[in-house]
């Protein structure tokens, strides 16, 4: 609902400023709609891709927790199902230690790389002014997230996966006997 309201108000904003350069006949956007794309964009961002990963992190259905009261460090829904209980039975644990096991494979890697694109390019933009324009900074965040994606997915799946896969392979051992 909210990434929906994010696209709805960054387009606004595109129509406005479209409609502002076509009204002002100087073929330039007026300083308000820059203002207002940046909020735009900065809401998008905020309410599309943060508040959906801290959601996921920390509450047990994602976005869709409505007790809040639920959500806490080791409660998102990555987790959900690995943490043992003083009363579980070993066929129990060893279905947990199989679930933590594949944490990889239920976290949501664009986002992170997204984040550290956005944040990539908002240091490059503070740090150093005038150092390229909003087409070179859309086009410096897609290199960043692609390299971050690319990283990030080459690990998971090249190096996160043989002890992950090792562990499950002990688990299905153990539950055999």
């Amino acid at each position: 609902m909210a990434y929906m309201l994010g696209v709805l108000a960054v387009a606004g904003v595109l129509i406005l400023a479209y409609q502002s350069r076509s009204a002002s006949g100087t073929g330039q956007y007026p300083v308000w709609t820059s203002a207002l794309a940046v909020v735009a964009v900065g809401a998008l961002f905020y309410f599309g891709v943060f508040m959906p990963e801290r959601l996921d992190q920390t509450c047990p259905d994602g976005g869709y927790t409505v007790d809040r009261s639920r959500c806490g460090p080791g409660h998102g829904t990555v987790y959900e199902g690995s943490k043992p209980q003083p009363g579980d039975s070993p066929a129990a644990l060893l279905n947990k230690i199989a679930i933590a096991a594949s944490l990889a494979d239920r976290e949501v890697i664009w986002r992170r790389a997204l984040m550290v694109a956005a944040i990539s390019v908002g240091l490059i933009a503070l740090l150093r002014p005038g150092t390229f324009n909003a087409n070179e900074g859309l086009i410096l965040g897609l290199a960043i997230f692609v390299t971050a994606y690319g990283m990030a997915s080459f690990t998971t799946y090249h190096h996160h996966k043989y002890p992950a896969n090792h562990i499950l392979e002990a688990v299905a051992l153990l539950q055999k006997q």
